[in-house]
């Protein structure tokens, strides 16, 4: 998704993204823009509102929901 370059003092914010590809480091430098927007547009959940380090994959989130609905309330159902 490409972005007309604000005019704003740009600022870098590294996070580290959880996906079913395991992990990667994004560098996010649109300051114009909320970080958390901008990791929601890329797919990701952001871990704070402001100045996320973390976050997770919505599909990833999907699934774990998914694995949580579906299991039994306790250990001894199994």
């Amino acid at each position: 998704c490409e972005r007309p370059e604000c005019s704003c003092i740009s600022q870098r914010l590294k996070v580290l993204c959880v996906s079913f590809n395991g992990l990667q480091m994004v560098d996010l430098r649109h300051p114009c823009v909320p970080v958390a927007l901008q990791l929601l547009q890329m797919g990701y959940f952001p871990s704070a509102p402001l100045g996320p380090t973390l976050a997770v994959s919505l599909q990833l989130l999907s699934l774990v929901r998914q694995v949580f609905m579906c299991m039994p309330p306790n250990i001894s159902a199994w």
